[in-house]
């Protein structure tokens, strides 16, 4: 990873080591706690943004590209759920919540 020099790269390699250690499954119980933990470190340290994932077991089901793009868009929702506000935080919670008159809420608006 040290030597990735794009943030694709880095993310492609972090993706590949976590999905191997998560298809290893080499705990008892808490494999995909432990992988989204690494995750968050992994990414950090290598000074990308933090990831969270709709599907906490992707690394289990789904292929390399896939896992990437899952990892792509857990940036961008990390960065939504920063900005309560954001049309996407509001949208996410109002569907997990059934709570559908939050989609009409007028005061959001984009930065």
């Amino acid at each position: 990873m040290k030597e990735s020099n794009s943030t694709e790269e880095k993310e492609s390699a972090i993706a590949v080591c976590l999905t191997q250690l998560s298809r290893a499954h080499i705990f008892h119980d808490g494999n995909t706690r432990s992988v989204n933990i690494l995750l968050i470190g992994l990414l950090l340290s290598n000074d990308l943004k933090p990831s969270v994932l709709f599907d906490p077991n992707c690394f289990d089901k789904y292929a390399d590209s896939e896992i990437l793009q899952a990892l792509q868009r857990g940036r961008l929702n990390f960065q939504a759920l920063l900005k309560e506000d954001s049309p996407e935080y509001v949208q996410r919670t109002a569907l997990l919540n059934d709570e559908p008159e939050l989609l009409n809420k007028p005061s959001i608006q984009w930065p």
